[in-house]
């Protein structure tokens, strides 16, 4: 069974982001139904085992972890600087420090974002990984701003200030909510450790005893349920360059698809495995004729066994020779118009044998 995707198409412009931005993206699957389509210190001991006074609970907004911010990928220039620096400002309004890319840092913040052409205007989708300092994902927060206005052409024309702010206000109150103090909740607790019992209310000598033996039970079972292997591990995706492009289309078109597929979640890697999907590009030119030309994108999908998942096709005429240089935004707006249909043919997870 076949299930068919297809954006709305509309005339080439001047603008030459149109020139992919209105390809048709066709998605269908192989060989069976198709697709469908975020300290404290110790202050020295209480005597006699007496509660803490309030003045000694003092520190009671503790500093939030460090946090760096890496540069936007996806959107022009003005626009990443404008985001970036706003989401900065907002985080730091919301007691974490912000601290320079580079710098000793607990958290880096990497954004994607990426603007596709839309039937009302633009559909905004954005992406932010948090990493700790080996590289390890901590975190994500990922959303979708609809922005009306002119279709076809650029998509980012449509992007004004305000839907950035607005942006930057949503990740901000997210990312400030999640990132863990710097001072480990039990030492919120003025003096460190639990006070010492006072004399009048000694505790019995049976209950003491019985909490090694209670905890000694339960170790072995657990130790047993965390090296137990995972029935599936999360789909990773693997984009080679793209193959029969003109111009700088190798390396543009298959990094701008890398980009697209990470705002929709999607985990990429240099690597095969036994949980890689290869998704291969390839661009096929047709002959000139009256100054226009014929172009088709097909976006293979392959499981880790090298069985094809199903194909999306994209066709549309071009100026002649009007890819034969840089495809700049032209490779962001092909992306956008195929992304959705790759990501539906890549699984979320593989069974681990």
């Amino acid at each position: 069974m076949t299930d068919t995707m297809q954006n709305s198409a509309t005339p080439f412009g001047v603008v030459r982001v149109g020139a992919i931005a209105t390809l048709a993206a066709v998605a269908f699957a192989v060989g069976g139904c198709g697709t469908s389509g975020n300290i404290l210190d110790s202050l020295g001991p209480v005597a006699s085992g007496t509660a803490p006074t309030s003045v000694a609970t003092a520190p009671a907004a503790p500093t939030k972890k460090r946090v760096a911010f890496a540069p936007l990928i996806g959107a022009p220039a003005a626009i990443s600087q404008q985001l970036s620096t706003s989401v900065a400002s907002e985080v730091g309004q919301r007691s974490v420090p912000v601290v320079q890319s580079g710098a000793p840092t607990d958290y880096t913040v990497r954004g994607y974002v990426v603007a596709a052409p839309d039937q009302s205007g633009t559909k905004l989708s954005y992406i932010w990984d948090v990493t700790d300092p080996a590289g390890k994902r901590a975190h994500r927060i990922t959303g979708e701003e609809f922005v009306k206005g002119r279709s076809g052409g650029d998509p980012w024309a449509n992007v004004t200030p305000t839907v950035l702010n607005g942006i930057a206000t949503k990740t901000a109150t997210q990312l400030a909510a999640w990132v863990p103090s710097a001072v480990p909740a039990a030492a919120n607790a003025v003096g460190g450790p639990a006070p010492t019992p006072a004399a009048s209310s000694p505790v019995p000598l049976t209950a003491s005893a019985a909490r090694p033996a209670a905890s000694a039970a339960v170790q072995p079972t657990a130790l047993k349920t965390a090296s137990a292997k995972p029935a599936s591990l999360p789909a990773l995706a693997m984009i080679p360059p793209v193959t029969g492009a003109p111009g700088d289309g190798k390396k543009s078109l298959s990094a701008a698809l890398k980009r697209n597929l990470q705002s929709r979640g999607v985990s990429l890697t240099t690597k095969p495995s036994a949980q890689t999907y290869t998704v291969r590009g390839n661009v096929a030119m047709g002959k000139a004729a009256a100054g226009k030309q014929d172009i088709e994108i097909q976006w293979l999908v392959f499981d880790p066994k090298g069985q094809r998942v199903g194909t999306v096709a994209q066709k549309n005429k071009i100026p002649q020779g009007s890819l034969d240089g840089a495809w700049g935004k032209t490779a962001d707006a092909a992306a956008a118009a195929a992304g959705q249909g790759v990501a539906k043919l890549l699984p979320k997870t593989v069974k681990v044998n």
